[in-house]
């Protein structure tokens, strides 16, 4: 079976079982990954680059033994909304605060058995694994969250407290705590315009993704003046210490420093829940088994009318489980694909 689609990218539910696959040996190709998935309504997503990012640290911290990575959908990707037949305006959820984060990693200690375990998962099972939406331990767990941004429209904070930046270009990593990295950037300066939150809000670096990382000082002197913002030059030389490449120095780096010791847990999972984007003013729900019958859909089709116009019952009362569903079930070994490979 192919593992690549008609795009040329890799389709994670067909992607073998490795112990290394998404963790690549330069920079440049470790920004370049990516794979496919299929969303509930069966169509084709990129998967979200911290996404990409999680799996590979996840990885590099089995062999290494410490620590794991969880991710939480992009900031960028709560601004496109559903169609009204999908999801009614009201239950939209709002934009995600300066707090949201790209990853989080909490301090963990791999055993033998666990090692072994996440190894011979599928690598579906283990992007279930680390999406903090479905798959996060016990409430009480503290967790230290990371501001990933992989382009240069990805907003970056200043958060009230402490946490960990994570600037990533095809050339190199930029990693920080939030006030290291806002001495380097500054805070919101472009007068010409004022987003969402900017007076906690850091500047934007679109020079870190050109092709050579060299600035036109002219260009930028003409820039900075109208906006107001620092010299590109200087701050490309301010984020030059923070520079690292590949993923095994991006683990060390963030091992090194969420540590009791070091840096004070952001929060735990139960207090994680009040960061997550939630609709303002839902509108109220129908009950649970409530039959919608609506014309045209599977449950009119697949449940005709009898002759005096009632509905039979379905086959057992129970949905019906696709191929690729059982596929997944016999993947995970569990019989459950709502559990996929835990943490022990």
């Amino acid at each position: 079976m192919s593992v690549v689609n008609s795009g040329g990218t890799l389709r994670l539910r067909d992607l073998p079982t490795s112990a290394r696959l998404f963790w690549k040996e330069t920079q440049y190709e470790q920004y370049h990954a990516g794979a496919t998935d299929m969303d509930s309504h069966g169509d084709t997503f990129e998967l979200y680059k911290n996404a990409v990012t999680a799996m590979a640290l996840n990885e590099y911290s089995a062999q290494d033994g410490r620590g794991f990575f969880y991710f939480l959908k992009s900031s960028l990707a709560w601004k496109k909304t559903k169609k009204d037949t999908v999801c009614p305006e009201s239950r939209l959820p709002g934009q995600p605060g300066p707090d949201y984060p790209g990853l989080i990693y909490i301090d963990y200690t791999w055993t033998a058995s666990s090692r072994d375990k996440f190894v011979n998962r599928s690598q579906r099972s283990r992007y279930l694994a680390c999406d903090a939406l479905i798959n996060l331990p016990a409430k009480a767990t503290p967790l230290y969250l990371i501001q990933y941004a992989c382009n240069q429209r990805y907003p970056l904070y200043i958060t009230p407290k402490e946490t960990i930046i994570a600037i990533a270009t095809p050339e190199r990593v930029y990693v920080g705590l939030s006030s290291q990295i806002e001495k380097a950037v500054g805070r919101w300066s472009d007068r010409s315009y004022k987003p969402p939150n900017a007076n906690v809000r850091l500047n934007t670096t679109p020079f870190l993704w050109t092709e050579s990382s060299v600035v036109s000082k002219e260009h930028a002197a003409a820039r900075n003046k109208k906006t107001g913002k620092r010299n590109d030059a200087e701050v490309f030389a301010a984020l030059a210490p923070f520079g690292i490449e590949g993923i095994a120095a991006l683990h060390e780096a963030v091992v090194r420093t969420c540590r009791p010791e070091t840096l004070a847990a952001t929060c735990t999972v139960r207090e994680l829940s009040s960061v997550i984007p939630r609709p303002l003013n839902p509108e109220a729900g129908v009950a649970l088994g409530t039959i919608l019958g609506v014309h045209g859909t599977s449950w009119e089709t697949s449940n005709p009318k009898t002759r005096r116009g009632e509905r039979r019952p379905a086959r057992g009362d129970k949905p019906r489980v696709g191929s690729r569903d059982r596929e997944d079930r016999r993947k995970t070994g569990d019989g459950s694909l709502d559990s996929p490979w835990e943490i022990d």
